[in-house]
């Protein structure tokens, strides 16, 4: 609850009176609650305009709390609450209330008779603003606008996943065939021009992409996605003619996630040691202005203006391919209107990491469409394909009757991180499969085989420079006369000086960051319509790649608008270069927050404030395969960018990262999937800076969302 907010509060807003059962329902639960004046308020207008408030108070007090509790639920990322006894009984007990299952009982008795019927509705086509499921597979109950979209995705799903397929019959012969044409004569190669030859599971996903109009390629980090959507292309075009590939589309939740599945498709096709006939007119295709990556809004036509969609089910988005990156942060809502937008002739791929943190908004679709124990299922045809194409795969067979066999594949092999990073991460994953009897000591050991840095002599390199390898913690336990702040900035200020001094390229010598600024300070922009400095802006950008503070909250000392603010300060005390203006200093990073597609910048996007020889400003970021500079006032809304949020960083790959835990121990931003997505987020070193008890409360805590997604699946 906001500090703010008091129950005196709620008795002037008319929430509550000022006594009674009501006021001492709120009074009893108002430490354990996490809602807004907001929710009290829709609260208070539900029950007045269903009138319910003629019932007697003290089942008034029961739908309080029933309301109160499906708000908890839509706040934690839920579609719905789950109605079963146990999940009742657990959520009185967070309300600390002292006859919890009694409590319970009652509410859940109310719900089966009917009790609140002007306000909840059990016949989903009344409208009424709940709706309570029974069913088989449970009870939950929705907020309406949730349960439609629930709803009409389910329905969705089926019609994709259960229409005839279209696709022809793939012999083994063709497919050994064009997998060996495609992936061993001439493959896609790495920066250093080495050939990226695919694993097992890899050319599984191939084999679906081309039987299937359906499907899930799921994978961490670095498990080649990218390199694998460049491939299925490939072998789609050779397989099917490149007419099979008009209207292709790359999009993803955010601008700069489908920008970068552009670029990195372009480049991969570009990496070819040589193009034929059919590479070339792929790559032409991408290449042309008409099929850039797009935000999901932008790809189904959306008009703010009228708040509705140029694409949908009367009207079907013409795409021949539709490649959507990054689903794991796709909410149920837009899941659905994209979806609908599939038409008859669509072939759809998903690709996406179930274990990274899921949407902002209500669901976990990903994660809602991913067999619960990780093992997909494949039909007795396929895996015969498969047996003869990739002799040392091996294949569970399913059920033909599950609507996902044949659909998903599994990425195991990452090839971005550090042997412990990779080890830690997959450790976390594999907590949800430990009992919780001995989920303690999994943690324990977790946290153990984490290399301790010191506070005291808290250093992130050897003394040479170099940086340390692998995965570390720093514990930042209290001494005496200081505070969370003053270990927050211990730790701030030797990470900025050895990551902001030491070259990325480590023992080849080359500038700090600062004497690069510096050097800026001293040309003109002008030489940047030349070219003359790009190399310059290059090595820059190597720092900025290079190293990243990444953060659990985004307020205060530990989080990324304090830790921004810090830096800033102590940066400008190291010369007066820094300090020439109050607002802006050369060497600043920034990051955008709103899209402007006028000048190709999306949020999320990196980039760094520099000054020339003029005292001029202006912000460049990364583009293609130079930079692109703006004068500051050009700029969308901005913000510093020397530390982001975890979510804000999700996509997104450093050599180094330092994650700072919050100082409570028992945070409900602290999660297994958060702490994931930040270990994941490095290639060479991460860094978890906060107390023992932050990180350990944080593993034993799982993201847990309700839907009836997963129960659709049948395999709950």
């Amino acid at each position: 609850m906001p500090e703010l907010l008091t129950l005196q509060d709620l008795e002037r807003s008319g929430v509550i009176p000022s006594d009674g059962i009501i006021r001492s329902l709120y009074e009893n639960i108002w430490e354990s609650l996490d809602i807004t004046l907001l929710d009290c308020l829709t609260i208070r207008d539900l029950v007045q305009i269903s009138g319910c408030g003629r019932i007697s108070e003290e089942d008034l007090g029961l739908l309080h709390l029933l309301l109160i509790g499906i708000t908890s639920s839509l706040k934690e990322g839920s579609l719905c609450m789950n109605c079963s006894l146990p999940a009742m009984v657990h959520r009185m007990e967070q309300y600390n209330l002292p006859n919890a299952s009694e409590t319970a009982v009652r509410i859940r008795d109310k719900l089966h008779e009917r009790h609140f019927s002007p306000l909840i509705a059990d016949d989903p086509e009344a409208f009424l603003p709940l709706i309570y499921v029974r069913d088989k597979n449970g009870e939950r109950l929705y907020f309406q606008l949730y349960y439609r979209h629930e709803a009409l995705l389910r329905e969705d799903l089926n019609r994709l996943l259960n229409k005839p397929r279209r696709r022809t019959q793939l012999s083994p012969e063709d497919a050994g065939k064009l997998l060996g044409d495609v992936l061993e004569k001439n493959p896609l190669r790495d920066p250093a021009g080495s050939p990226l030859l695919p694993d097992d599971h890899q050319k599984m996903a191939l084999l679906l992409g081309l039987t299937s109009d359906f499907c899930i390629i799921s994978g961490g980090p670095g498990t080649g996605k990218t390199s694998l959507v460049v491939n299925l292309l490939r072998c789609i075009a050779r397989r099917e003619g490149t007419v099979a590939l008009e209207g292709i589309r790359l999009a993803a939740p955010t601008g700069r996630a489908a920008r970068r599945l552009v670029e990195s498709v372009l480049a991969g096709l570009r990496s070819l040691e040589r193009r034929d006939t059919i590479d070339q007119t792929l790559l032409a295709m991408l290449d042309e202005t008409e099929v850039p990556g797009a935000t999901l809004h932008r790809l189904l036509g959306y008009s703010p203006g009228r708040n509705s969609f140029l694409y949908g089910p009367l009207n079907p988005l013409p795409a021949g391919v539709l490649i959507i990156d990054e689903v794991s942060m796709v909410d149920v809502i837009m899941m659905s209107r994209l979806l609908s937008a599939v038409g008859p002739n669509s072939r759809v791929i998903l690709l996406g990491d179930r274990n990274q943190l899921p949407s902002v908004e209500a669901g976990a679709v990903l994660a809602d469409m991913m067999p619960r124990d990780d093992r997909p299922l494949y039909s007795p045809s396929l895996i015969k394909l498969a047996g003869a194409v990739i002799p040392r795969l091996e294949l569970e067979e399913g059920d033909p009757a599950y609507p996902f066999t044949d659909r998903v594949v599994l990425l195991a092999r990452s090839y971005r991180s550090t042997v412990q990073i990779l080890e830690t991460a997959d450790s976390i994953n594999a907590l949800r499969n430990i009992p919780e009897d001995r989920l303690d000591t999994s943690v324990t050991q977790i946290i153990q085989k984490l290399t301790p840095l010191d506070l005291k002599e808290f250093s992130v390199s050897v003394g040479d420079g170099t940086r340390r390898i692998g995965c570390f913690f720093a514990e930042m336990y209290p001494e005496e006369g200081k505070e969370y702040r003053d270990g927050v900035r211990r730790f701030l200020d030797v990470w900025a000086e050895e990551m902001m001094n030491v070259h990325p390229t480590e023992g080849k010598g080359g500038r700090s960051y600062w004497e690069l600024v510096r050097e800026v300070r001293s040309r003109s922009f002008s030489a940047d319509q030349e070219g003359g400095w790009n190399d310059l802006l290059k090595d820059i950008f190597l720092y900025l790649q290079n190293s990243r503070i990444l953060t659990v909250l985004k307020r205060g000392a530990g989080g990324a608008e304090g830790v921004n603010a810090y830096l800033a300060e102590r940066i400008r005390m190291r010369d007066a270069m820094f300090r020439e203006d109050s607002d802006l200093f050369p060497g600043e990073p920034v990051m955008i927050t709103r899209n402007d597609y006028r000048n190709n910048l999306f949020n999320g996007d990196l980039g760094v404030i520099l000054k020339d020889d003029s005292s001029t400003y202006r912000a460049f970021f990364p583009s293609g395969e130079g930079y692109a500079g703006f004068a500051v006032d050009r700029l969308p809304r901005y913000e510093r960018a020397f530390a982001m949020t975890v979510h804000k960083s999700q996509g997104s790959e450093y050599g180094h990262v330092l994650i700072l835990l919050p100082a409570e121990e028992q945070h409900p931003l602290m999660k297994r999937e958060l702490l994931y997505t930040a270990l994941t987020r490095a290639r060479k070193q991460a860094v978890i800076c906060g107390r023992r008890g932050t990180l350990f409360q944080g593993l034993m805590n799982r993201t847990e969302r309700e839907s009836g997604l997963g129960w659709f699946q049948g395999i709950s």
